[in-house]
């Protein structure tokens, strides 16, 4: 939760569009893209293309390390350093590092209960502040107030974990709850129902491994190697186009540090926020 003594005056700020315990909705002014972008937060290839009253949002529980981009961005989602995501993805979304998303990703949504008599959501999604009008007032008419609201289990499954270095393309559809591994590529118009193994090459309707990159050695070593765990300051270690002669300079040469950035949170946002407008 943000700080409760500074939503009311946060509230107040221009740049603001609405705060809550747990949220904050700003407006994309330019001030508040060079916010985001001192704190190492970008936008695209040119931080000044937002559209009047364009808003982003982020929730308290946001984890984010410098370096991450979000081109279409309403939401900003986990996602780690030197990756992008062209796709306006749910908060709930996790990207490692590394990644290229493209434009169209989506998620499954929440699943119904196929093994109940009906997967209809009439017997469960009857709340009255949010629920479907129709169910309730269905359920007065035929006299059905009284029956047991039962939610399925497992009704909403977490979202899929996107690992480092994959690279999603156009239009990919993914399954909730499971992992699109390091090195992976997942081809346009994918529908992924299964986990996808690192280095694997998916296509298809239901996705489907067409290959793997590079042979079961040069994958046991590059996942070994965890790169990705390295600024891009690792490629000038050897010649990066070639698999086999960058792993081999990463072996036997000295390496930089770990980049060990600490991570920019929802609360670091808006703290952020606050000390720079008010």
């Amino acid at each position: 939760m943000f700080n409760a003594e500074l939503i009311e005056k946060v509230r107040s700020f221009p740049q603001v569009h609405s705060v809550r315990p747990d949220f904050l909705s700003l407006y994309m002014t330019q001030d508040v893209v060079d916010l985001f972008k001192s704190m190492n937060i970008y936008f695209g290839r040119k931080d000044n293309r937002f559209r009047p009253n364009q808003r982003v949002h982020f929730k308290d529980f946001l984890k984010v390390e410098p370096y991450a981009c979000f081109p279409q961005a309403t939401w900003l989602h986990d996602m780690g350093s030197f990756s992008y995501s062209e796709t306006n993805l749910p908060n709930i979304a996790n990207i490692g590092r590394y990644c290229s998303i493209a434009i169209g990703l989506s998620f499954f949504g929440v699943r119904h209960p196929m093994e109940w008599v009906t997967t209809s959501s009439i017997l469960y999604d009857v709340k009255e502040a949010d629920g479907y009008r129709s169910f309730l007032e269905s359920r007065r008419r035929f006299a059905c107030d009284d029956l047991e609201v039962v939610w399925p289990d497992d009704l909403d499954p977490p979202a899929p974990v996107i690992e480092h270095d994959v690279w999603i393309g156009k239009d990919a559809t993914l399954a909730r709850n499971i992992t699109i591994g390091t090195g992976s590529i997942v081809g346009a118009n994918a529908v992924v129902t299964k986990d996808v193994p690192p280095y694997a090459i998916v296509a298809g309707n239901p996705a489907k491994i067409l290959r793997y990159r590079f042979s079961e050695d040069v994958i046991e070593r590059l996942l070994k190697s965890q790169w990705w765990r390295y600024s891009p300051e690792i490629f000038k270690l050897g010649d990066f186009r070639c698999p086999e002669e960058f792993l081999d300079a990463f072996e036997s040469q000295e390496r930089p540090e770990v980049y060990s950035p600490e991570l920019i949170t929802g609360d670091d946002l808006f703290n952020a926020v606050y000390n720079r407008f008010c």
